[in-house]
């Protein structure tokens, strides 16, 4: 395929419930906004499309799943080694976990808005590189909002909290 980018495909489709559908994304490098809004799709829908994804050489994610409406969400089948912005990703979504394999995660890596405005998220899953700190380029009020989290400090929104919950962070060792 030659397909580069994915941006928006199924953003603000609202009333979108299935897609089980396996797409070539072997050159796509550009998923930003792709479900962004998609409230009525589950979390079971989604993981059956994005866990065949190939994402191997994706730089961009902002907003892709923005405003998602779903409770929990597994992206670690999504391979994160050439991403090099995750603005605003899941940005006031209602998830609850976010289960993260990262794997081969670069640095360099925007990380703004990332989790902004998750108000009901408690737990991000992660494993591979579980401390973040070293491969930010920017993380803006990564964690804004995310009240729910465990040792949430509204002063302590960006990056610095970016590692495992046991030392003190936002991260839940899987």
């Amino acid at each position: 395929s030659n397909v580069t980018t994915m941006g928006s495909m199924f953003g603000r489709c609202e009333s979108l419930s299935t897609l089980r559908t396996r797409f070539n994304t072997q050159n796509v490098k550009s998923m930003n906004g792709m479900f962004n809004s998609c409230t009525a799709l589950t979390s079971n829908e989604l993981w059956y499309t994005i866990r065949y994804f190939d994402t191997s050489k994706v730089e961009s994610m902002n907003g892709m799943f923005e405003g998602w409406k779903g409770f929990g969400l597994d992206i670690s089948e999504l391979e994160l080694n050439s991403v090099k912005s995750m603005d605003g990703m899941f940005q006031n979504s209602t998830v609850n976990n976010i289960r993260i394999n990262a794997t081969g995660l670069g640095s360099s890596i925007n990380f703004d808005y990332m989790f902004s405005g998750c108000s009901n998220l408690q737990d991000i899953y992660v494993t591979g590189v579980t401390d973040w700190r070293s491969k930010a380029s920017s993380s803006t009020s990564m964690f804004s909002g995310c009240t729910n989290l465990y040792n949430y400090s509204s002063s302590n929104v960006s990056i610095s909290k970016a590692y495992s919950n046991e030392s003190g962070g936002y991260f839940t060792v899987y």
